[in-house]
C-alpha cells in the first residue's frame, strides 16, 4: 500500500469529501504502516498544496487513532505551524495536541513558539492549543506552566470558546487552584454573555463551592 499513498488522497481521486483520507487513516493505524505516515509526512512538508492538505488531514485522524505513530514525526509537524498554509498550521496544531497526550517534552520545549503560531492563526488553531495545554497540565513537572497559561487564556478567550475552554481547565485543576479559576470565571460573567454561554460557565463555577 506505501508505494500508493499520494493516490489515496482524496484530492488525487477527485473527490470533495474526507471518507477517503479518514479511511487511509484508519488503514494506516490497522497496519500500523509507519512507511506510510512518513510518506504523507513528506507531502505535508514538501507537496503542493492539494496534496498537503489532504496529508495533514491523514495524519490528524491517524493521531486520534494512535498517536504514538506521529511521535516520530514531531519536529517535522513542528515545522509546519510556520507554513504560509493556515491549513497546515491547524492541522499540525491538532497533531501535536494528540502527540502532546503521549510524549509531552519535545512540544513543552516548544511551547513559546506554538503559542505564537496559534495565536497567529484561526479559532480552530486556538482551541487546539488549548489541548495541548491540557494536556501539559495533567504532567506533574508541567503542569504550574500549562495552568497559568490556560489561566491567561480565559482571561481574554472569546466568548464563543469560553465555556468550553473554562469546562477543560476545570478538569485539570485540584482544589487549590480554584480560588484563582473562581475568580476568573467571575470576572468573565461580569462580562456581557449570551444566556447559553452564561449558563454553562456559571455550571463550572458551582463546582467550585
Amino acid at each position: 500500500m506505501s508505494d500508493g499513498i499520494a493516490s489515496r488522497l482524496a484530492h488525487a481521486m477527485e473527490r470533495r469529501d474526507e471518507e477517503p483520507n479518514v479511511g487511509l487513516a484508519e488503514e494506516l493505524v490497522r497496519e500500523k504502516n509507519r512507511d506510510g505516515i512518513a510518506q504523507l509526512i513528506n507531502l505535508a512538508v514538501s507537496g503542493r498544496r492539494p496534496a498537503q492538505n489532504d496529508a495533514i488531514k491523514v495524519l490528524y485522524e491517524v493521531g486520534a487513532r494512535n498517536a504514538d505513530l506521529l511521535r516520530p514525526h514531531t519536529q517535522s509537524l513542528l515545522q509546519l505551524i510556520h507554513s504560509r498554509n493556515n491549513r497546515m498550521v491547524w492541522g499540525a496544531l491538532t497533531a501535536l495536541a494528540q502527540i502532546a497526550r503521549v510524549d509531552a517534552d519535545p512540544i513543552a520545549a516548544r511551547l513559546d513558539e506554538i503559542t505564537a503560531a496559534a495565536d497567529a492563526n484561526s479559532v480552530i488553531a486556538r482551541d487546539q492549543l488549548v489541548q495541548i495545554l491540557i494536556a501539559l497540565a495533567a504532567r506533574p513537572d508541567m503542569a504550574n506552566d500549562a495552568k497559568r497559561r490556560l489561566f491567561a487564556r480565559l482571561h481574554t478567550a472569546a466568548i464563543n470558546q469560553l465555556p468550553m475552554y473554562a469546562e477543560q481547565t476545570y478538569a485539570v485543576l485540584n482544589p487549590a487552584e480554584y480560588a484563582e479559576f473562581r475568580a476568573i470565571l467571575s470576572h468573565r460573567l461580569a462580562g456581557d454573555l449570551p444566556a447559553s454561554k452564561r449558563r454553562r460557565i456559571e455550571k463550572v463555577a458551582r463546582k467550585l463551592a
